[in-house]
């Protein structure tokens, strides 16, 4: 079996010391390295019968469990000190570090190789914390003519979003439009990057599957008229 899901939350315990929604908020800006992390590890480590790891960061504890469960397990994280950080790399590399330090843990716990989270570590710095790509899903224009994917980066702040613009069966790039930022959650990527449509010849809409239903808009007129 692959470890094929990794996740993290602040604790709930944290609620009364940080308040102003603090625990939703770290949350948002935390699942930007869980889905990178997640991304970089995937069918790299095989487990026994663990398909998913979740950690609760509290500064409660001030090292590892004695033990772990596999779903509700407390990791140390040192909240006052990921507030006090201005700088929004800092605060991902804060989190990157204490879940690979998770991590490593796990796997001595598990029973399996640790080198896969060392890996995964080194790659997501290599990406600069970032986890960005272009969909392999496309949509063609009602003409023929030309095709959407989007671009997306998936940062602390959220997601992203680019509407990306090619002639039909090429895949030289004609030019981008921002559409907007999607909310960050889990699955975030799967809920911003699946419901696209032309609602033109020259206009596209990229549409949110949650309960959110985000919509975002890109016109190509003045690039098409360039281009054609």
């Amino acid at each position: 079996m692959y470890l094929s899901d990794i996740d993290l939350y602040a604790h709930d315990e944290i609620a009364e010391r940080y308040q102003g929604g603090f625990v939703a908020k770290f949350r948002r800006q935390a699942c930007c390295i869980v889905d990178l992390f997640r991304f970089v590890i995937r069918r790299r480590v095989v487990t026994k019968d663990t398909r998913k790891l979740l950690f609760e960061f509290s500064d409660a504890i001030d090292g590892p469990p004695r033990e772990l469960i596999e779903l509700d397990c407390k990791w140390p994280f040192d909240f006052s000190r990921y507030i006090s950080l201005t700088d929004a790399f800092e605060k991902k590399r804060m989190i990157a570090d204490a879940l690979r330090d998770a991590l490593v843990w796990s796997a001595g716990q598990l029973g399996v190789s640790a080198e896969p989270f060392h890996d995964a570590h080194r790659e997501a710095f290599q990406r600069d914390l970032k986890l960005e790509g272009l969909t392999r899903q496309s949509w063609i224009s009602p003409d023929g003519k030309h095709r959407i994917r989007i671009f997306f980066i998936f940062d602390i702040d959220g997601i992203h979003l680019f509407a990306v613009l090619f002639k039909n069966r090429s895949k030289r790039e004609l030019g981008r439009v921002r559409l907007g930022i999607g909310v960050s959650q889990t699955g975030s990527l799967e809920y911003c990057l699946k419901q696209g449509r032309w609602s033109s010849n020259t206009e596209f809409q990229l549409t949110s599957t949650d309960w959110l239903q985000q919509t975002w808009k890109a016109d190509f007129s003045e690039l098409i008229n360039q281009v054609d």
